[in-house]
């Protein structure tokens, strides 16, 4: 009998398969019915998880400037779980074949749903030497720990984009996530029934793990993009100084828009009157000079985010003289 304590389990689910007696069928009974709670919750977690994706796709879509670089990372993870997910089934399918009575026709719907319903009404479930074939003899072991390895890194690589969660909720799915292991040592002695379950464990721990980066990563695509930053406004005069009743002409624009940058809509206005921005959003104005010495002039700005609807104000009162003809 292989060693139970070397798959790390929830301890509730674990304590149920190391109370019961090796061998026993109270054993088997315990060993099916936990690896089809795991596919179970293994199957919601899933789901789950492409929720979280869906949201940060759809995110991408409305704001591409802000999620572009977090939706390929995702997506890179995406098609990594994927891949494993496809290994494991096919693991699953040579179990369930080498489980089945060999003088009898093969079944071609045993495991169609989970797969431990499956396994428990083949006669074999218990054989040691297709598990060595399998996972020994055939390098099945080396294939799980490369593909764990890949959805490992694939999924390290979000944690970099992860912004609404603090250090040690992070620090705590790192350590979680670089815990999942699958050597050779845990198939060793396992049987059919066995080895299912190591698998199942494995597929449940990394799944866990997934859902939950890919939750806190998704949580972002909740919030509102705000703007982050001021806007640094400027005027470009003709000329610092004219002559009493001249005009004065200038240009205004933003010298750094606030973060979202693309996103940002411009409105100007000068002592209360909207001016025209032209294509490179510059406005162009002019006053005659009405009193000599300093003259000044209001620029009100107004930014809009089209995502949020967010509008933000911002004032500067520029100068310029007038002297004598």
């Amino acid at each position: 009998m292989f060693d139970m304590k070397k798959i790390i389990l929830p301890a509730a689910l674990a304590l149920i398969l190391l109370w019961a007696c090796g061998g026993s069928s109270q054993y088997y009974k315990q060993l099916f019915a936990l690896g089809k709670q795991l596919q179970t919750t293994t199957a919601q977690l899933q789901l789950d998880r492409k929720q979280a994706f869906y949201k940060i796709e759809a995110a991408t879509d409305m704001r591409p400037y802000e999620f572009l670089p977090t939706y390929e990372l995702c997506k890179n993870a995406m098609e990594a779980l994927k891949k494993c997910d496809e290994e494991f089934a096919e693991l699953y399918w040579l179990l369930i074949a080498a489980a089945q009575d060999p003088n009898k026709p093969a079944s071609s719907n045993l495991g169609s749903g989970n797969i431990f319903t499956g396994l428990e009404a083949l006669p074999n479930h218990k054989d040691k030497s297709s598990v060595k074939r399998i996972f020994m003899e055939e390098g099945a072991t080396d294939k799980i720990a490369q593909s764990l390895q890949k959805q490992q890194a694939a999924l390290s690589e979000l944690f970099n984009v992860i912004r609404n969660a603090t250090s040690s909720e992070v620090d705590s799915l790192k350590n979680q996530l670089a815990a999942i292991s699958a050597g050779a040592e845990l198939f060793q002695n396992a049987n059919i029934a066995e080895a299912a379950l190591i698998l199942a464990t494995l597929q449940h721990q990394i799944e866990n793990s997934a859902t939950q980066i890919f939750s806190l990563v998704g949580s972002d695509a909740d919030k509102k993009s705000s703007f982050q930053t001021k806007p640094i406004l400027a005027t470009f005069p003709l000329k610092n100084h004219i002559r009493l009743g001249e005009k004065y002409h200038t240009k205004i624009a933003i010298l750094e828009l606030p973060d979202p940058k693309n996103s940002a809509k411009l409105a100007f206005s000068v002592n209360g009157k909207p001016i025209a921005l032209d294509s490179s959003g510059v406005a162009v104005w002019s006053q005659k000079a009405q009193k000599l010495g300093i003259n000044s002039y209001m620029v009100d700005l107004k930014i809009t985010n089209p995502y949020t609807g967010e509008t933000i104000s911002f004032k500067k009162r520029f100068e310029y003289e007038a002297i004598q003809r």
